[in-house]
This record gives C-alpha cells, sequence and structure tokens, in this order.
C-alpha cells in the first residue's frame, strides 16, 4: 500500500491520556470541585512524566475512581430520604482516601 493512498478518516476518535485519567463522571458537587480540579493539574503533570510513568497514571485513575464512587455518594444522599445516612457515612469515610 502506498502512502499516497493512506487517508485519514475524519470519523475516527484518537485516544487521550489526559482526557482517559482525568475523566470524571456524574454531576459536579461543591464538596468535591477542588478534588477534580486537583486530578486535571495532576493529571496534566502524569502526561509529561518520563518515568514511573505507569506508577503515576494508576494513581491518578486511582483518585478518579475516589472521586467518582463520592459523587455517586453525595447524589444518593440528596436523592435517598430514607438511607441518606448510611450513604452519608459512606462518603465521609471514602475522603480519607481522596486526600491521601
Amino acid at each position: 500500500m502506498a502512502p499516497s493512498s493512506l487517508r485519514f478518516d475524519s470519523s475516527t476518535t484518537t485516544f487521550s491520556l489526559y482526557d482517559d485519567i482525568t475523566q470524571v463522571s456524574g454531576k459536579g458537587y461543591g464538596a468535591t470541585d477542588l478534588s477534580k480540579y486537583l486530578l486535571q493539574a495532576v493529571g496534566n503533570d502524569v502526561c509529561a512524566v518520563k518515568r514511573n510513568a505507569l506508577v503515576a497514571y494508576k494513581l491518578v485513575s486511582a483518585a478518579s475512581s475516589i472521586y467518582n464512587a463520592l459523587n455517586a455518594l453525595i447524589e444518593k444522599v440528596d436523592k435517598d430520604p430514607i438511607d441518606k445516612w448510611d450513604s452519608y457515612n459512606l462518603y465521609t469515610q471514602a475522603i480519607d482516601p481522596l486526600e491521601e
């Protein structure tokens, strides 16, 4: 196949490491806004790091997962009038691992 016959398909999506590790789901809440901005800042550094990139990626990926779980618990506390305290306790216990 000659290089001149290769064509770029504009319908394909490109992968972005930054978007992958900083992707957050759900509605944002004030309690986790700072965490979102920290994830984005650290995600930018992870994309530029030359050494121990996998370790840095795993760390930001884990923090992003905790962030998403926290938002899900906050949403459950907001919407569920019956199990509000159980969800609230889970939510407050999950803050420490994210801060670490």
